[in-house]
């Protein structure tokens, strides 16, 4: 999203979206150690104390993954910086570890398209956090292609006919489309609401809230011309006054004497559908 250079709501939106960023990478790597974590428990059940053999062989490997995924989790929570580049490792590290978890069935499985397909799910369902973590096209397209690459390559090692495995590429594209819908509309639709926020913020700092609301609910066109009343102010002999005073005195006499201004100005403010009226004070 682009930002005027000089735009400080322009610039506090994007700091809030970092900031949006690096609580969604902790909290969402959190939540990946705990699903990986009750995944590694269910194979030490079945394959370690019950035995099973269907169930043994990815042991070694889940655990090297739960490994990873624990360290990237702490790194996470302690270096800032890697904040950014948190996303790349679902595509880097998640995708590949489940290619070889999968893979390891192989051995023990009879009809291997099973595992294969059930990997699909898996891939769909690591686009996702991965759009809410980066935001960012380039790399939901990048996770959805290595994880259309695993998805082919494990359904091809099956013997998967050529249509299932074109099936498989296109979930992994249109589940990124989508993503990248759902994240462009979701920033948009906040960026929009941040720059409406500030416009009236702006106007609220000019005009008395009976005007700001007229302005907002006026419709004008260009060139219009207007009746409008103007008020100028001037502090006699503040030049000689503020020569004698601090820095401090003089911003604490200016906002002061703003204050008083701005309250009388705006409590004699012209309503919606009235003209203003004249008032003067002896």
């Amino acid at each position: 999203m682009a930002t005027e250079v000089g735009d400080p709501g322009a610039v506090a939106f994007e700091r809030a979206l970092a900031e949006e960023r690096r609580l969604n990478v902790r909290r969402l790597g959190l939540l990946r150690f705990m699903a990986v974590s009750v995944f590694f428990a269910l194979f030490l059940l079945l394959g370690g104390a019950l035995r099973i053999a269907y169930w043994q062989a990815p042991i070694p490997v889940f655990a090297g993954y739960w490994v990873v995924v624990g360290l990237s989790a702490w790194i996470a929570r302690r270096v800032e910086r890697l904040t950014s580049y948190a996303a790349l490792s679902v595509p880097l590290v998640d995708m590949p570890a489940l290619f070889l978890v999968f893979s390891s069935f192989f051995a023990r499985e009879t009809t291997p398209v099973g595992p294969a397909a059930f990997a699909a799910a898996f891939y769909v369902f690591l686009i996702i956090p991965v759009a809410l973590i980066s935001l960012d096209d380039r790399i939901i397209f990048f996770t959805a292609v290595v994880g259309a690459g695993f998805e082919a390559l494990l359904l091809h090692q099956t013997g998967a006919p050529g249509g299932t495995i074109v099936s498989s590429v296109l979930l992994m594209g249109t589940t990124a489309a989508f993503c990248s819908y759902a994240s462009r509309r979701a920033i948009t639709l906040v960026g929009g609401i941040s720059a409406e926020h500030r416009r009236l913020e702006r106007m609220g700092r000019y005009f008395s809230p009976q005007v700001a609301a007229l302005l907002e609910r006026a419709d004008f066109a260009a060139g219009e011309s207007r009746t409008v009343s103007i008020l100028f102010s001037d502090l006699r002999g503040f030049t000689a006054l503020s020569e004698s005073l601090r820095g401090e005195q003089v911003v604490a006499l200016l906002n002061d004497y703003h204050a008083r201004m701005v309250g009388i100005v705006f409590a004699h403010g012209c309503a919606a559908r009235s003209p203003c009226r004249r008032r003067s004070r002896r």
